[in-house]
């Protein structure tokens, strides 16, 4: 709406600009992962995730599949890790699983 109370005309777009700025104008490429994941750099749609699906990067209780390159992993109390969780934040063994558009 021109009264600028619309957050977003273009899906695709929410979250690109909120109360901090563009976010994609950011120019931090630290990879604290060493996997190449960047969170810092511009912005990814949507909310900032850089891989769709990560969820599929952890076996069904939540452990990475590949312990060297851990991208995400059930803490036992929560999802942590270098991505935004692309899936809902149900603990492993609650029947939801990586592919969220399946569910």
């Amino acid at each position: 709406r021109d009264d600028g109370t619309t957050s977003c005309g273009c899906w695709i777009f929410a979250g690109s600009w909120t109360p901090e700025g563009n976010q994609m104008a950011r120019r931090d490429n630290a990879d604290p992962s060493g996997l190449g994941n960047t969170l810092g750099w511009a912005w990814a749609w949507p909310l900032n995730r850089r891989i769709l699906y990560n969820r599929a990067s952890a076996d069904p209780q939540g452990n990475p599949w590949d312990p060297k390159r851990q991208l995400l992993k059930w803490d036992g109390t929560k999802w942590t890790g270098w991505d935004i969780p692309d899936y809902s934040a149900a603990p492993p063994g609650s029947g939801v699983g990586p592919f969220i558009m399946q569910q």
